[in-house]
Formats: C-alpha cells, structure tokens, sequence
C-alpha cells in the first residue's frame, strides 16, 4: 500500500477506533471523513431534555432550536448540528464547566436568551430553590416554550435572598448560580452559624451542592453503613475524626487500613480544599495523561473489561468530565505533597480491582478508577478531535491560501507562483506573507500529526482492532498528538 492509500485509509481507522473504543468527538466544522457520535447525541439528547427541549421532534431539528436559543451564529456543522459551540454551550448551561461569562448569555436587549432562561428555571430546581419540575413552563401554545424573562429574573431573585447578595447585580448572581465551587466556598463560610437539624434553606443548598460533588466523583450510590452521611459530615463541618468515621470500609481500597484510608482521606480533601479543585493547563493536562497510561499499563490485566463497564453508564461517562480533569490535577499535587507521584498513586488505586481483590474493592477505589477512565475518555475524544483538524489542514493547504486583494496564488503543474499586482499596497503584502508564515506552521504540525497516526493504525490497519490495542496506541502517542493539536489553533 502506497502513502497515498495510507492516507485515504487513516479517516476509516480512526472511526473504527472511535467505535471500538465508543468515543465520540464533536462534529467538525467541516468534515472530512466520517465520524462515530452517537454516544454524545445520546447525552446532548438527554441535556436538551432537562432544559425543557420536547423530545418528539428530531435531533437536528432540536439542536437547531437549541443553537438558536443560545445565542450561535453562523451554520451548523455536520450532518446534525453536534459542533463545538452548540457543546460548548450545553456544558455551560448544565453546570458542567468551571464558571460561566454571564455576557455571553445576554441579547441585544440585554434580556436572557431563552437558552440561559431554560437553564436558570432548571438549575434553580437542581439547587432547590424552587420545587417542582424544570419542564413546567407556562406557554400553553408551545409545550416546550422556555420561562418568561420575568420568571428568570425573579428566579435568580430567589437564589440572591437565599445566599444573601445584591439582587440588583443579575450578572455576579448568574456567574455564582451556575459556580458550584463559589456556591460550597460561600455556604462552607456559614456553617458555624447553620442548624443542619433544621430545616434551613442554605444548609439544604449546602447539603445538595455536596451530594452533587460526591454524585460527580461516583460516590452517590456509596450509603452502605453510613459511609455516605459521615463524608457528608466530614465535608460540612471539616470532621477530623474522618478516618474513624470510614475506617469500616477502609481497607479494601488498596489491601491495608493505612492506605485504605489515605484513599478515603484523599476523597475528602479534593472535594473539600479549594485548592485542589483548579483545572489543569494544556502542558499538565499532557503530563497527567502520561501517568495515567502507565498506571492502566502496569496496574489493569482487564482493561477490556473495565473499560465496557464505565461505557455502561452511559450519561457517567460525561458527567462532570471538566471536575474529573481537576480531580486527577489535585490528586497529583495530594499524592505530591506525602513524597508520591500520580502515577504511583493511581497504580496502587487501580490495582485494588484485580482478581478476586475486585469484588471487595472500596467505593472509593471504584470511583477513583471511574474518574481516572472518564479522564482517558475524554483526552481520547482530543486526539480524535486533533486527528481531524489536522487532516482538514492538508486538505486546506492544498486548495491553496485565498487571495489577498491584489495578491493572487497561481498553480501549475510543476510549481506555484505569486503574483502581486503593481497596485498592491505594503500593507497586503504583509498579511499575506503573515498568512503563509502561519499556514506552514499549522502544515509542520499537521504532517507530524498525520505521520504519527499512520505509524499508530499501521499497527491494526485491516485485522481485528480490540478496546486494548486501540485504547494503549492511541494513549501512547495522546500527548504529542494534543501538543500538536494545540499548535493548528496557533494565530500567532
């Protein structure tokens, strides 16, 4: 097989390892080769509901209502509208990002977009502000109608008494409904002065807003003897007696009581500690997935196995993806500061689910490896993402760069040529040399981007391709792919 097969090939790869692996990047602007999205229509399917989107209509139909409400401009992409910015856009209004910009949710009137009117009237009944359902709006001509302007504001209104702040600032009220870190720092600051006992509206919003935490790290099911009310105890009142208060389950998380509750005890500290909840940057974010891809290499014999068994819960794999990347951030600096590393932590945590080991793994432990996976999943989605634009570059550079006013690109068989009108002021000859500089800075990191994957899918190009194989090639190569990736966006 020539180069040139080998490259029309790689799109066909990529999307039998994104099915293998049940990956699903966003929609690109402008596709290239098919991609694998079901798994993350599902989950926008399942976002759109809780805003209120009535689900008889059809995806691309809803998602276009739903990129009208929000405020996009421009086309969609692809065949149903799953781009960027309209995911963009449901992470934000579903609480799944680090904070929002109220700016952006405002038209031109300065009313709410009916998008962002949705999510106040849906987040106000996730925080308990207000009962009932988020789906009952009062438009009895259109089911699916979003909340009035003035039922947003009178929301947002509630929650402002209700943490006691200005009113009068929609905007600082919106950025802290929609904070949930801001939210546990302010009602964590209360607590002294609180009655849990009672029945308190803050300390209910407290109390909701840390079950929402342990609901992210997968430790929402974890009641048995207790265990779930003395973490919600210890995160209410900075409980020092937290590893008696979970010392029952404590020593199935890594074979031994003090291990076992160091991993109980790293739990409470990275929901509890602000510190330990700041999002890594693009280099640590590499660095993190290095450690990761060695402690699943030494530490799981079943990867397999594993692997199907997070795809299982299917809306666990995107919930709280940005909280899991900053929950692997701090349990580098957690495992830092007692003389470890990430990687040696994480492969002591995994490697409590082997054989028999498994059955009595700790809650914690289970959750940690969900983390850890939700993590891997979603870096994958990256490089899947990477591997496209990278693709979409060669095939933009070889349509040739636009013409620059009086600058023009003349092709010929054997060469290229540049022809400058004689009227052609300094000024477009300096774009356009900018232009070419930057378009064979994108070009160097696209053909590296590309070489790296033909070497990857060389490996199982046309044989059985298995959850191991893709998962650990991909892995293996993720960080110089995601560096890359990082430099087709470069401007500069």
């Amino acid at each position: 097989m020539d180069s040139t097969e080998r490259l029309a090939r790689l799109g066909d790869e990529l999307r039998r390892a994104q099915e293998v692996l049940g990956v699903a990047p966003v929609e690109p602007a402008r596709p290239v080769y098919p991609q694998h999205h079901e798994p993350r229509l599902v989950e926008a399917r399942a976002r759109l509901h809780e805003l209120g989107y009535a689900g008889e209509r059809g995806d691309a139909e809803l998602l276009g209502r739903f990129r009208r409400e929000a405020g996009l401009r421009g086309p969609a992409s692809g065949r149903l509208g799953l781009d960027g910015p309209v995911w963009r856009a449901l992470e934000e209004l579903r609480g799944e990002v680090e904070a929002i910009d109220p700016r952006r949710w405002r038209g031109r009137d300065r009313e709410w977009l009916p998008a962002m009117r949705r999510a106040i009237d849906a987040r106000s009944v996730d925080l308990g502000v207000r009962g009932g359902s988020p789906h009952a709006f009062a438009d009895l001509d259109d089911d699916d109608a979003p909340p009035t302007e003035g039922e947003a504001d009178d929301a947002l209104r509630r929650f402002a008494g209700l943490v006691e702040i200005d009113p009068g600032d929609g905007d600082a009220t919106l950025a802290l409904l929609f904070d949930d870190a801001a939210l546990l720092d302010r009602t964590r600051g209360a607590a002294d002065a609180l009655s849990f006992a009672g029945d308190d509206g803050l300390a209910d919003l407290q109390d909701r807003l840390l079950r929402r935490e342990l609901a992210t790290l997968d430790l929402d099911d974890d009641d048995e003897a207790g265990r779930r009310g003395a973490r919600l105890a210890a995160l209410r009142d900075g409980d020092d007696d937290l590893d008696d208060d979970l010392a029952d389950d404590a020593p199935l998380a890594f074979g031994l009581d003090r291990e076992g509750r160091d991993l109980g005890r790293l739990f409470h500290d990275l929901a509890a500690e602000p510190s330990y909840r700041v999002a890594p940057g693009p280099a640590a974010a590499r660095s993190h997935l290095v450690s990761i891809t060695a402690a699943l290499a030494e530490a799981v014999d079943d990867v397999d196995e594993r692997w199907s068994e997070f795809l299982a819960d299917a809306r666990g794999v995107w919930r709280g993806a940005p909280r899991s990347r900053s929950w692997i951030h701090g349990a580098a600096t957690w495992f830092e500061a007692r003389g470890d590393d990430l990687e040696g932590g994480l492969r002591r945590i995994l490697a409590g689910g082997r054989g028999l080991a498994r059955r009595r793994q700790s809650d914690d432990a289970r959750a940690a490896t969900a983390t850890t996976l939700r993590v891997t999943y979603h870096s994958l989605a990256d490089v899947f993402d990477g591997a496209h634009r990278a693709l979409a570059t060669l095939v933009d550079f070889i349509d040739g760069p636009a013409d620059q006013g009086s600058i023009r690109i003349v092709r010929r068989a054997d060469d290229v040529r540049v022809v400058v009108a004689s009227t052609a002021a300094a000024t477009e000859l300096d774009a356009f040399i900018g232009q070419l500089r930057r378009r064979d800075r994108r070009l160097v990191a696209a053909a590296e981007l590309v070489g790296l994957l033909l070497g990857l899918v060389g490996r199982w190009a046309g044989g059985p391709l298995g959850v191991s194989t893709a998962l650990f090639s991909l892995l293996g190569a993720a960080p110089r792919i995601l560096a890359l990736a990082e430099a087709l966006d470069d401007e500069g």
